[in-house]
């Protein structure tokens, strides 16, 4: 039968795994599977078991609600987050049961426990707004978790309507994105009986605290804090650690230099290891670094252009994976995830010399991974350019990697996936630049076809081996897609991408046009019919591009900047990403800003270009695509704005399904109306086509780099 080309609704289809966390004795994977309830349009996750020796198929749900799952460690027992309903004690006397319930938090994400092998769940956290990230102590007795603190203004109401509210801001940091208006609420550390009973409040005061781990002997807890004085201003991560009762609470690491995240504690419990990089311009790139409490940090990695995190872009990623150093039992090696050229693996890194060893090897994304207690069984959630994810489980002691899931084969056995193909070339002083092409079903290199050029957001993210259905759809519709790689990617050392820092619009859009270039010389793309789409960095390149040059003939913006000046003071990262980029705050050097923001050239923008925006954006906000509409508007340019309700920076990633569909299907629908995707006969000798740089009024600004 033939597959046809992939839709937009296909996203009401897909299943996503994630999290696997696999048994102490390593017979059993616990995961995540994310669905989308189509007639509600909400999101469900439920808590999957596979047999690690059970071979394809052998999965079975666990619960009907619920993430997070962490085995205690005899494995007898499993927790887990969950906001499903459960029985809660009678009010005492004088408080009636609507406010029992919200004291208690009832439908809040709350930490639950069950048997292993199936029983009755007990709710055993009664958070007023939710608990979660449960770790359970060395010895089982208890479980630490993370909930919030504090309370956020009243809602007031008349006659039971809702009416409208103020708020009083004194601080830099008062919003973020995907979490809305912060006030004065903090998230600590708590501690609970694995039976159930009194919880226990070990963290306290004006920052957040989380990552938090158990020291193998059970005396201290590790964890990340943000302390300094200066923090509201500008946050850095620093390393705490306490005693397991709360007590002798103190830094590990606080340092001006270097941010610090993830701590994980020897066998020993001695030493920490933990993940970082310079706190200014270390271009995303993280490095793994041992310390023993007391004495300087050491990294271990800095001769490898590995990425010691996870940045691979993708609209299928449900979530990051956890990237923290597991210690090897016997102290003298960490296992860890990395990013390399695009893919994600697991390594074997030693203590004493750096030294960097594959554990796992391939072109895939890894979305999460644990170890037995023995450390020869490694559960692993694994995409890749074909499929979204499905769980692996990985022998140390053979080296085979066996699947243990395919949520997706329905699915995929009806659709056309389209194999990226990597290629390389020059980009901007003679670098070596890695990109990838995805090419529509039936392609035949003797003719020619339109493309669409893909932008990722950062800059300091990749794209690499991960599945994209906004590639995939286009692909469908008859465009050759390509994205790259430019400076200013992760996975390719910190000096590929830190280049960027301060320079946007420069080398990266030449390593841009290079790829265009270097495609175009292949011969089966019409160089009469380019498109180029991408978002948040992403989409300020678009908006760069498309104010630079006239060569693409449609262009869709996505979540972008226009205006570097505003962003700053309406942005939820805007001041520290000015400190990081431009050295200063706009008053301080306004031609700079002006120069890098692409609404300097708007006047020279002819592209018909399609602004898609999420009105609650705080990281890339709304106003930024309002000043770039109002003003091609009033040029009488050709122009359209895609404005989302209640939506975020994520839409495309964990949005309301139905505006993730709407969103793609506008994303190809302008293309498809504007460029057409008929197969054309390929000239005797294709010829790349020239095309008309534009150049903008103001002179190039130099950095102390040039």
């Amino acid at each position: 039968m033939a597959q046809r080309p992939i839709t937009a609704e296909d996203l009401y289809r897909w299943q996503w795994v994630g999290d696997p966390q696999v048994s102490p004795d390593g017979q059993r994977i616990a995961f995540v599977l994310k669905t989308i309830d189509r007639e509600t349009n909400e999101y469900r996750n439920a808590i999957w078991l596979t047999p690690t020796g059970g071979g394809l198929g052998a999965a079975t749900q666990f619960t009907s609600d619920g993430t997070t799952p962490r085995w205690s460690p005899d494995g007898s027992q499993l927790a887990f987050v969950s906001a499903r309903q459960g029985p809660l004690p009678a009010p005492p006397e004088g408080e009636d049961a609507g406010k029992r319930d919200k004291r208690l938090g009832k439908g809040k994400p709350q930490v639950w426990v069950i048997p292993a092998h199936g029983g009755e769940a007990r709710q055993v956290t009664f958070a007023k707004y939710g608990a979660g990230d449960p770790t359970w102590a060395p010895d089982g007795s208890k479980l630490l978790f993370t909930a919030r603190t504090g309370d956020p203004p009243e809602i007031p109401e008349h006659n039971g309507k809702r009416e409208p509210r103020s708020h009083r801001i004194t601080r830099i940091m008062y919003r973020f994105n995907n979490a809305g208006y912060i006030y004065e609420q903090r998230t600590h550390l708590f501690v609970v009986p694995a039976a159930g009973g009194e919880v226990t409040q070990l963290t306290d005061g004006d920052w957040d605290n989380g990552s938090a781990t158990w020291s193998p002997d059970g005396k201290q807890i590790a964890f990340e804090s943000d302390r300094h004085e200066d923090r509201w201003y500008v946050p850095r991560g620093e390393i705490w650690a306490m005693n397991a009762d709360g007590s002798n609470q103190h830094a590990i690491l606080a340092s001006d230099e270097l941010e610090a995240a993830h701590p994980a504690w020897s066998p020993d419990s001695q030493q920490i290891a933990f993940l970082g990089g310079p706190m200014w311009h270390g271009g995303g790139h993280s490095d793994v670094y041992v310390m023993r409490p007391g004495e300087q940090p050491r990294c271990l990695t800095e001769a490898h252009y590995e990425t010691f995190s996870d940045a691979i872009g993708s609209d299928m990623r449900t979530d990051h994976p956890d990237v923290t150093p597991v210690w090897r039992n016997d102290g003298q090696a960490l296992f860890v995830l990395a990013n390399a050229r695009g893919a994600g693996n697991i390594y074997e890194l030693s203590v004493a010399d750096g030294a960097l060893t594959p554990v796992t090897t391939g072109d895939h994304h890894v979305l999460g991974f644990s170890f037995d207690d023995a450390q020869t069984t490694l559960a692993l959630a694994l995409a890749d350019v074909h499929q979204p994810g499905d769980i692996f489980v990985f022998r140390r002691d053979g080296g085979q990697t066996t699947r243990l899931t395919d949520v997706n084969k329905d699915l995929l056995s009806e659709v056309y996936i389209g194999t990226p193909e990597t290629f390389q070339f020059k980009g901007a002083n003679d670098w070596d630049i890695e990109g990838w092409l995805i090419k529509p079903p039936n392609f035949d290199p003797s003719k020619q076809y339109p493309m669409i050029l893909e932008i990722h957001g950062g800059p300091n993210t990749s794209y690499g081996y991960s599945f994209n259905q906004e590639f995939q759809i286009l692909a469908g519709k008859g465009f050759v897609v390509a994205y790259t790689n430019p400076r200013g990617s992760t996975s390719y050392g910190r000096d590929f991408s830190k280049a960027v820092s301060g320079r946007w619009g420069q080398e990266d859009y030449e390593d841009l046009m290079a790829g265009v270039d270097a495609v175009l010389g292949m011969g089966f793309i019409d160089p009469n019919r380019l498109a180029v789409t991408g978002g948040s960095y992403g989409g300020i390149m678009t908006n760069w591009i498309v104010g630079h040059t006239d060569r693409f003939k449609a262009a869709v913006t996505q979540r972008s900047i226009s205006n570097l000046a505003s962003k700053f003071g309406t942005s939820d990262i805007g001041p520290w990403m000015a400190k990081e980029n431009w050295e200063g705050a706009p008053w301080e050097n306004p031609e700079r800003y002006a120069w890098h923001s692409p609404i300097t050239y708007v006047d020279q923008i002819t592209t018909p270009l399609l602004i898609i925006h999420s009105d609650e954006d705080w990281r890339c906000p709304v106003e930024q695509a309002e000043q770039l509409f109002m003003a091609l508007k009033w040029l009488r340019r050709e122009v359209e704005f895609l404005r989302f309700e209640g939506s975020n920076h994520e839409l495309s990633r964990s949005g309301h399904p139905r505006l993730r569909v709407e969103r793609l299907n506008a994303i190809a629908d302008w293309f498809t109306d504007h460029i057409p995707t008929e197969p054309t006969p390929r000239p005797a000798q294709a010829q790349q086509n020239g095309h008309a740089e534009k150049v903008g009024e103001l002179q190039h600004v130099r950095t102390s780099d040039e």
